[in-house]
């Protein structure tokens, strides 16, 4: 016993050998922790690897993760520093960086450095479920040249034109459409395995077209320039207040603005003698404002004007009629639509575009097939002026008012106002059309000239009024469509 210390040596072994025990405890916790953090390390750059080739084309994550990686070199670079430096290092280490030594505060910094990394991670995760959403959407699109492919070779069929649906003819057209779903590009070349550049494609097949025309211009633009001079130099203070009267009418007020397709036919009590008079004034004036205020497809086709100009059945009959309308879609798609493949026309029929021109059933196939290229919420306006100088048969003049009508029952997608002015009492229109509009030859005008800036206001405000309603439609039907797409079943 006598080899036991004394009560102060005691104590002072008791506390060197408690020094030494809790200098060792806490080098044994640093181990601990460096261990941990090294063992860490690779599961954390593994996750974020990972991560990082899922959403590979995102820059900003990829800096994320090369700042995560970054932070990982200082965690090494202070467990390093820590395990080779000399008292006096740490002691001037803790005077500068404070009590926390430098790997807690790498292993901090790293910690920040993989929150960012997974904030980064959320934005583009968000970022690629609306991609996916597009991707659908686009799919459904592609999935449509198909679709009309098919349906295009169902008519053919239906018309009786067995010709035209050969077996090979099945074959290239639906392999075509194939490759350009498999390409996930609608403007995928099968012949070469490019893009086609659809607005120089649209243009030459545009020009083409309008070539094999040859004498016959298909825009109205001159006739609604001579018409509004006219209407606004020759004719009456009477007959400017009856076209101002006829714009004010129920009639004409619901054609513009409502949502709907609509045939309005416009008759005076007896037929106007001159070559301008109120209905062409009213006709040319409501094509000028529509083509002003909308991105709509406006055509028009003033039959007195151009009778007048050359009395030529083939310039001014029935199938001067469709022409002149495809022509004014086709220059439609070419200035205002260009990322539209007009290409897709010719995929049904190759000749179709130059049959157009010669053969009313084709040019009838060739208008619908335009129809079928508009977007869904889209709007067309036709406006026919002087309905009862048309040159030709009247059995082919009611063809066309006919043909016209079922675009407006079979194109649901579609809103198709059609004005048919100063129609003879015998056409059909008049069993064709929703309402119909008898002009008086005396009115109660307001004995004032008519203010044209106050008619186009008006008119603008109502296809204001039409433009707000497919817009609320449109909204209404993508909110729908969501919330079917959130359903369980």
């Amino acid at each position: 016993m006598s080899i036991i210390p004394s009560d102060v040596y005691g104590s002072l072994i008791s506390g060197g050998v408690m020094t030494i025990l809790a200098i060792a405890n806490e080098h044994e916790k640093r181990r601990e922790a460096a261990e941990s953090a090294m063992a860490d390390i690779p599961k954390k750059l593994d996750r974020v690897q990972r991560l990082s080739d899922v959403h590979v084309w995102s820059k900003r994550l990829h800096e994320k993760a090369d700042g995560v990686l970054a932070a990982i070199f200082g965690v090494l670079q202070r467990i390093i520093d820590d395990m080779t430096m000399d008292r006096s290092a740490k002691f001037k280490s803790k005077l500068k960086f404070g009590s926390e030594d430098q790997v807690t505060g790498a292993l901090s910094s790293l910690d920040d450095s993989i929150s960012d990394f997974q904030m980064e991670l959320d934005i583009c995760a968000q970022f690629r479920m609306g991609r996916m959403h597009e991707t659908i959407n686009s799919n459904g699109a592609k999935l449509s040249i198909i679709e009309k492919v098919v349906k295009g070779l169902s008519q053919d069929l239906n018309e009786g034109n067995v010709k035209a649906v050969t077996k090979e003819t099945i074959e290239e057209h639906v392999c075509n459409a194939l490759h350009r779903f498999y390409a996930s590009n609608p403007h995928f070349n099968p012949v070469n395995g490019g893009q086609v550049r659809i607005p120089e494609q649209n243009n030459k097949i545009v020009e083409e077209w309008y070539e094999s025309l040859q004498d016959f211009d298909p825009s109205p633009e001159k006739h609604v320039t001579e018409c509004m001079r006219a209407g606004l130099g020759r004719l009456t203070l009477e007959d400017r207040e009856k076209s101002q009267w006829i714009m004010s009418t129920p009639e004409v007020s619901n054609w513009l603005r409502l949502d709907e397709s609509n045939i309005l036919c416009v008759r005076a009590e007896n037929a106007p003698d001159g070559l301008y008079h109120p209905l062409s004034f009213t006709a040319a004036l409501l094509t000028e404002t529509l083509q002003r205020s909308t991105e709509f497809p406006v055509l028009s086709f003033f039959c007195g004007i151009r009778t007048n100009e050359k009395f030529d059945r083939v310039l001014c009959g029935p199938l001067a009629v469709l022409n002149s309308l495809n022509g004014q879609l086709l220059k439609h798609f070419s200035q205002k639509r260009p990322g539209v493949d007009l290409s897709l026309l010719q995929q049904e029929n190759k000749r179709l575009m130059k049959k157009s021109t010669q053969k009313p059933k084709y040019a009838v196939k060739l208008f619908r097939g335009l129809l079928e290229l508009l977007e869904d919420d889209d709007v067309v306006f036709i406006i026919l002026d002087s309905w009862s100088r048309l040159l030709g048969d009247r059995i082919e003049a009611d063809k066309v008012i006919e043909k016209l009508s079922q675009k407006t029952k079979g194109s649901p997608h579609l809103a198709i106002k059609i004005l048919v002015l100063d129609p003879l009492p015998s056409d059909s229109i008049h069993e064709s059309a929703h309402s119909v509009l008898y002009v008086p030859d005396e009115i109660d005008g307001w004995k004032n000239d008519v203010s044209l800036s106050l008619l186009k206001a008006s008119n603008e405000r109502m296809v204001e009024d039409l433009k707000d309603v497919r817009n609320r439609k449109r909204e209404l039907d993508e909110s729908d469509s969501q919330t079917s797409s959130d359903q369980d079943w």
